[in-house]
C-alpha cells in the first residue's frame, strides 16, 4: 500500500499545484493588463468586477459542486481500494 501511495505522489502533487498555478497566472495576467494599458484596463476590470459580483452565487455553487464531486470520488475509491 505504501509503495502505491509513493508512486502516486507526483500525480497528487500535480493535482494540488495545478489550480494554484492557474490562479497565480490569472492574477499576473490582470496585473500585466493594468500595467500595459492603464486607461483601458479600468473599464475592463470594472466590468469584470461587476460580472463577478453579479454571478458570485453561481460561481460559489459550481466550485462547491466540483470539489464535492472530487471528494466523493476520492472517498468511494478509497473505500473500494
Amino acid at each position: 500500500m505504501e509503495t502505491v501511495l509513493i508512486s502516486l505522489l507526483p500525480y497528487i502533487i500535480g493535482i494540488a499545484v495545478s489550480p494554484i498555478q492557474i490562479i497565480i497566472s490569472l492574477l499576473l495576467l490582470l496585473i500585466l493588463i493594468r500595467i500595459l494599458m492603464p486607461e483601458r484596463s479600468k473599464y475592463f476590470l470594472t466590468n469584470l468586477s461587476g460580472w463577478l459580483t453579479q454571478h458570485s452565487r453561481s460561481i460559489t455553487i459550481a466550485v462547491a459542486i466540483v470539489f464535492g464531486l472530487y471528494f466523493l470520488r476520492s472517498g468511494i475509491s478509497g473505500l473500494l481500494a
